[in-house]
């Protein structure tokens, strides 16, 4: 070959090898750039981490600081209160007399001003006579022509009695159940008033007795117990029999309260014998008002004295049992017991 071309072959080879050269320069430049960026950025990181624990280190002492101070000051705070606390006794003064005028004054007033409230709530004795003669003016008032007595007897058993304090007829002794007791009178003097709750087949009574007569038997949804009182203890014997079918009259001092009218009623009521029923027209006509068989149903719905005087024994005119202040379950339980 000629010397020109293998000069020139030379240079070009010479050329791709710097050219190579330097491209691996390069390369070796850029690697290690790289790898001062990548350890510049873990110190970086490193100087962040660090400060931020700095600060968190810095906040927790920040916080122990106000903690001790805040226990501080509330230390500071309990002390200067038991301090005053035990200087406000001597410092503090007693009332004045006007004060202590003024406080009666005022407590005065206020007992006068109940009084008078009282004195208007209680109703005069013309009032109360009138509410005595009520059951009277609703039989003028019944049509001669009688309508069926059921729905109004009902109507009359539904609500609950409401015994009045109006004169009171004791009745020594409830024989046999086919005469009506004899009235005589209450004795004398305020006596107290005794309690009991006995249980029976048919739920539970209140019994509630006065002096030496019952004034009360009803039935109850109170708690069992009360007085041991003998009477009361004597009451609950008979009863007892008689919801067992070993008793058919009881033997019991009754004080039967109420309006003249309505105590003609009770006496009525004890005047049906055992197992026999009477309609409220029947027991009308019995004590003599023909057409009141309306107001013996409100009389009948009052009876205080259940079981003993035996309203149960009174029916609507067409048989069926009709209402019972002690619920219609009750009364047929009673007519069934009794051979109904």
């Amino acid at each position: 070959m000629p010397k020109d071309k293998k000069k020139k072959l030379k240079a070009k080879d010479d050329k791709r090898a710097q050219k190579a050269q330097n491209e691996k320069k390069k390369k070796e430049e850029s690697k290690a750039g790289e790898k001062k960026t990548k350890t510049k950025k873990k110190n970086k990181a490193k100087v962040e981490r660090q400060k931020a624990a700095d600060k968190a280190a810095k906040k927790k002492s920040a916080k122990k600081k106000r903690s001790k101070e805040e226990a501080k000051a509330k230390k500071v705070k309990l002390s200067s209160k038991a301090k005053k606390a035990k200087t406000a006794p001597e410092n503090k003064k007693k009332p004045s007399k006007a004060k202590a005028k003024k406080t009666k004054t005022k407590s005065k007033s206020k007992k006068a001003k109940s009084a008078m409230v009282k004195a208007k709530k209680k109703p005069s004795k013309e009032k109360k006579e009138k509410a005595q003669s009520a059951p009277v003016k609703e039989e003028e008032k019944t049509p001669a022509h009688k309508e069926d007595e059921g729905a109004e007897n009902d109507a009359a058993h539904a609500a609950a009695p409401a015994v009045e304090d109006s004169p009171t007829k004791v009745v020594p002794r409830v024989q046999a159940a086919t005469s009506a007791a004899k009235p005589l009178q209450a004795p004398a003097g305020v006596s107290a008033v005794l309690r009991r709750v006995i249980e029976t087949p048919l739920g539970r009574l209140s019994l509630k007795a006065e002096g030496e007569a019952l004034t009360e038997i009803l039935f109850t949804e109170e708690d069992l117990g009360g007085d041991d009182a003998p009477l009361l203890q004597e009451a609950e014997r008979q009863l007892a029999e008689y919801f067992v079918g070993e008793r058919k009259s009881f033997e019991l001092p009754l004080a039967l309260r109420g309006t003249e009218f309505q105590r003609a009623v009770y006496d009525a009521l004890l005047a049906i014998p055992y197992g026999e029923v009477k309609s409220y027209q029947e027991v009308a006509v019995a004590i003599g008002r023909d057409r009141a068989y309306r107001a013996v149903g409100g009389a009948v719905g009052k009876n205080p004295l259940t079981v003993v005087v035996p309203c149960h024994r009174v029916v609507r005119k067409d048989g069926s049992a009709g209402g019972y202040s002690g619920g219609a379950h009750r009364k047929e339980a009673l007519l069934r017991l009794e051979g109904r």
